[in-house]
């Protein structure tokens, strides 16, 4: 899933361990992957985020499993 307008907000995303393949970016107007309310989780094989204004928050965590994770996010 790609934003280029904005924010992701992620609850329970489930790809499958064998194959499966989860890539979230929030690329535009310093988008940002979010935790949803009652938290997080996104699992596959491989996991690639990409947010632009940052992932998660200290208070509100996004939840990250699998074999292969890729985790790109900046702060303005």
């Amino acid at each position: 899933m790609t934003s280029t307008g904005g924010s992701i907000t992620a609850g329970t995303v489930t790809a499958g361990a064998n194959n499966g393949l989860v890539t979230l970016s929030a690329t535009g107007n310093g988008g940002k992957i979010l935790a949803a309310n009652g938290g997080s989780a996104v699992t596959g094989k491989t996991v690639a985020l990409n947010g632009a204004g940052g992932i998660g928050t200290s208070s509100a965590r996004v939840g990250v499993g699998g074999a292969q994770v890729q985790v790109n996010g900046a702060v303005g």
